[in-house]
């Protein structure tokens, strides 16, 4: 008589897309190490704050992860978008599916985004963005660096819109000057913003 193996089944998580040509669309990763897609309460709350902002955007995606908030702009009409991350082996299983989507325009680079940003500070090589994505992962501490970086750089257009999110409220006094919070919300342990660049002068 054989024994059951208790080995644990392997199983893949998902995501879906929500709105647009993608709808109802599935993303499948594995578990990487810091790896926590954003929720879909706060994906629906995000997009619905930038719903007039995504059709014809470029748009920079510096920690994508499982890639969704890339794969979700390009679903609603984002121009181009460009999506780092750290991960080989990640990007590799994102692009496989990203290939599925027919007209998909996300570019996957692989890059540290402090690095990326300090390249892109005296060149517009990759031109400049209307949307940046940055949700670093939590235990990093990286979310203030980059934010700092990413307005030193050449990557933010007039009027840009910078979406972050963090797992404590973020102290406003810390952001850069010129980005000013215009949406904030918190869904369990996530807080998360959007900011304009420039800010508004009285």
């Amino acid at each position: 008589m054989s024994k059951r193996s208790s080995k644990p089944k392997h199983t893949r998580n998902t995501v879906r897309i929500i709105a647009g040509r993608f709808r109802g669309r599935l993303l499948h990763f594995d578990d990487h190490q810091g790896l926590r897609p954003t929720p879909d309460r706060v994906r629906e709350t995000l997009f619905n704050w930038l719903q007039t902002k995504v059709q014809g955007a470029r748009c920079l995606d510096l920690f994508t992860g499982s890639g969704v908030l890339a794969v979700e702009a390009c679903s609603r009409g984002a121009k181009a978008v460009v999506a780092l991350d750290l991960n080989r082996n990640l990007l590799n299983e994102l692009r496989q599916q990203i290939q599925r989507l027919p007209d998909c325009v996300v570019e996957l680079v692989n890059a540290d985004a402090m690095q990326y940003l300090h390249h892109e500070q005296n060149t517009t090589s990759s031109g400049q963005f209307n949307i940046v994505f940055v949700d670093p992962p939590y235990q990093s501490e990286l979310l203030i660096p980059i934010l700092t970086r990413l307005v030193q750089s050449a990557c933010l257009a007039p009027n840009a819109l910078v979406y972050f999110e963090s797992n404590h409220p973020v102290d406003e006094n810390q952001l850069p000057k010129s980005m000013d919070v215009v949406k904030q919300k918190r869904a369990g342990q996530v807080y998360y913003y959007l900011a304009q660049y420039p800010a508004v002068t009285a």
